[in-house]
């Protein structure tokens, strides 16, 4: 199993530092920290992602060497969402998890709603093993199983999206300000900015007067309620409109900073305000602050932000709708939690700025498509800089704009009640998981022998 772990950790750390290395482009361009530190920050990140690889090989070597290849590979699904599942409680980094690479495959995407993207992990991951069986062991049972239940799931999928979206609508308008990262850290654009985002704002009003308009993260450099005329400026163009709008800005509550997202009503009011509850590490807090004590955050001029507490909803119309800030929207259990309290349209609100021309824009994106998904729900996102856009309960992209380009969208969106599998039961294939894995375990530990004799040897090619 030693030589499993070091294979599977290396694969891990070489597929990570390809998936983030968008982090070195965050830290070395907006911060002190110099090249060198923020590319070691980047590897001990990559190093940490990578042990859950090495310890899935490690254990995958443990059950085929005491309990026979079969076993292994029947289990080995079932232990890479367990890892995964793991990975999101103890490092709370679910970044690009394997399921979400299916995100535009709609018809095999609607597994979501029933066990929540990890599902979607678990079935790229037994297709993997049966290969694999048929490979070593030279059977074909396994394989035959799952191209079936591939083939059911893709079936049950393109029944599901053809139905029609039932619910009430309303009409949503997107503000993609685009604002570069370079002037939003400089408090003197401050009136610039907001004056291009009212000029957006105004002209979406006259063009198709939207019952509700969302502006990006922290889209006012002053904090809403105690921006004097700029923030008079918003609430005005509220009430003269009678247009609700949604504003991303900070909020200070004894001596603490929130990024908060605020409701201005149709009365020019705040009526209600949520704080992010998912903080970006060296973004908006410095993790393990005792050990990585010399980064510093992307901002260092600006105080470690406090995560909010409470899942507050907003109501428009007699409707409950929710919002999750920027990396809020990459946990499903947040999305879950809100439309488990009767939010029937959920929003993100983003600033991906920071990521400049990478892949991660592109990646964040994809996880608030199997939000919508996962809890059939309407998704509206908002980006600074893109990627906006409106996606339906199925994960389809009705509207979307491109990346740093400032866009106006608006459409129609619905009210959606329905409460998928996976919204009422949250992850309970991942518990059914674990369980399997640490059954599996046990009988590795003190039942090997008991297995083996009940267990096919591997062909030729089998270890």
């Amino acid at each position: 199993s030693r030589p499993l772990f070091f294979y599977f950790f290396l694969s891990g750390f070489l597929f990570q530092l390809g998936n983030l290395y968008w982090i070195f482009h965050v830290l070395d361009h907006y911060t002190k920290l110099g090249t060198l530190l923020s590319a070691g920050i980047l590897v001990l990140l990559c190093f940490l992602l990578s042990l859950f690889w090495g310890a899935f090989g490690a254990m995958l070597g443990v059950f085929r060497s005491r309990l026979g290849m079969q076993i292994a590979m029947l289990t080995a699904p079932f232990l890479w969402i367990t890892l995964e599942w793991l990975r999101n409680l103890f490092i709370q980094f679910p970044w690009c998890l394997l399921g979400y690479s299916q995100y535009s495959q709609l018809a095999i995407a609607q597994l979501a709603s029933v066990t929540g993207v990890y599902g979607l992990s678990w079935l790229l991951m037994a297709l993997n093993a049966a290969s694999t069986t048929v490979l070593v062991l030279r059977k074909c049972i396994y394989l035959a199983v799952m191209i079936t239940a591939l083939l059911c799931i893709a079936y049950f999928g393109n029944r599901i999206i053809s139905r029609p979206v039932a619910g009430d609508p309303i009409t949503v308008g997107c503000i993609q300000g685009n604002i570069p990262q370079g002037v939003k850290l400089r408090y003197e654009f401050a009136e610039e900015i907001n004056r291009k985002q009212l000029r957006m704002t105004e002209e979406l009003i006259r063009a198709r007067k939207p019952d509700l308009i969302v502006w990006s993260e922290y889209s006012t450099l002053f904090p809403l309620g105690e921006g004097g005329l700029w923030s008079e400026q918003i609430m005005n163009l509220a009430r003269h409109s009678r247009t609700p709008l949604l504003i991303g800005s900070d909020f200070f509550d004894r001596g603490r900073v929130y990024n908060s997202a605020f409701l201005v009503n149709s009365n020019g009011e705040i009526e209600g305000r949520y704080d992010k509850m998912y903080l970006v590490p060296f973004g908006e807090y410095v993790p393990l602050r005792s050990i990585l004590f010399f980064a510093g955050k992307v901002v260092p001029e600006i105080s470690d932000f406090s995560p909010g507490r409470n899942y507050e909803t907003f109501l428009l119309r007699g409707n409950k709708f929710s919002v999750q800030i920027c990396f809020d929207v990459i946990f499903p259990q947040l999305s879950r939690q809100f439309s488990l309290r009767d939010a029937f349209l959920l929003v993100n609100i983003t600033n991906d700025a920071w990521f400049g021309d990478t892949s991660a824009p592109r990646q964040h994106f994809a996880m608030a498509v199997m939000r919508a998904i996962e809890n059939r729900r309407y998704m509206v996102r908002v980006a600074n800089t893109g990627i906006s856009g409106i996606i339906d309960p199925y994960g389809r992209v009705l509207q979307s704009a491109g990346v740093f380009v400032p866009a106006i969208l608006s459409g129609e969106v619905k009210w959606i009640a329905e409460r998928t599998f996976y919204t009422r039961h949250g992850d309970l294939f991942v518990y059914a998981a674990i369980f399997l894995s640490s059954a599996v375990l046990i009988a590795a530990a003190f039942f090997p022998q008991r297995f083996h004799r009940s267990s096919t040897k591997p062909g030729p090619n089998g270890g």
